[in-house]
């Protein structure tokens, strides 16, 4: 086991490419941590739109970035997403989107959403990402709790692109 002395939330954020102006939806935005830890580094241009399933996450994202004045945040339903064909330029889905019932249908979503040219970023985990950790709970309280590899499973790198391929170039 080893750290990366840079961090993930910033090597993510390294991958962005956004024009200066820009409007940008991030599904599943959690806690916010991906814009805390690089709040620096936001353009004053961006207009991001932080949404999450869970109000919980969304009230925590609010007290963690709710100063910067380009943040706004709203519960969304990625299979369901509330706003105009063509609304953003980007749309963020970090780990989340195996969390989706009906991934193909949030997939849609997403491409209807997007811009011409727009880009759809999302991160996902290994097959085998943390199996040991997950296995657990099995191993001591046998059949007390939902296996989580059968969720993030759904939407991993191994099977990620075949899945965002109807959609996505």
């Amino acid at each position: 086991f080893s750290t990366n002395p840079y961090g993930w939330f910033r090597w993510v954020f390294d991958q962005y490419d956004f024009p200066a102006s820009s409007h940008i939806l991030e599904l599943g935005c959690g806690p916010a941590d991906i814009w805390r830890a690089n709040s620096t580094r936001v353009s004053p241009g961006w207009q991001v739109l932080l949404s999450d399933f869970s109000p919980g996450m969304l009230d925590q994202a609010r007290q963690e970035i709710a100063a910067a004045g380009q943040f706004t945040f709203l519960a969304v339903d990625g299979q369901d997403i509330p706003f105009a064909d063509q609304s953003f330029d980007a749309v963020i889905a970090n780990h989340m989107l195996y969390h989706l019932p009906d991934r193909q249908r949030g997939l849609r979503e997403i491409r209807r959403v997007l811009k011409p040219g727009g880009r759809l970023y999302a991160t996902t985990i290994g097959e085998y990402h943390l199996k040991e950790l997950l296995a657990l709970p099995e191993r001591y309280a046998p059949g007390k709790f939902d296996d989580p590899i059968q969720v993030t499973n759904q939407f991993t790198l191994e099977n990620g692109a075949m899945q965002l391929q109807p959609y996505f170039g």
